[in-house]
């Protein structure tokens, strides 16, 4: 519910900044299901200035 709206919130971002969201992408976000890690992914789809920084900011957190 509210999780898949977060995903779709980050899906969002990273195709308005960074033109792309890729499949391993895309599958992570689909594993993730505590909100609050979500919404501090969305805040790192917000920020980074590339996928490849995009990506390494996904490596620090932990499912």
């Amino acid at each position: 519910m509210i999780e898949q709206k977060s995903r779709d919130a980050i899906k969002t971002v990273l195709q308005a900044r960074l033109g792309e969201v890729p499949l391993d992408v895309e599958q992570y976000l689909n594993e993730v299901s505590v909100l609050f890690k979500l919404q501090e992914i969305v805040k790192l789809a917000a920020t980074a200035n590339s996928l490849a920084e995009f990506k390494q900011s996904l490596a620090k957190i932990n499912i």
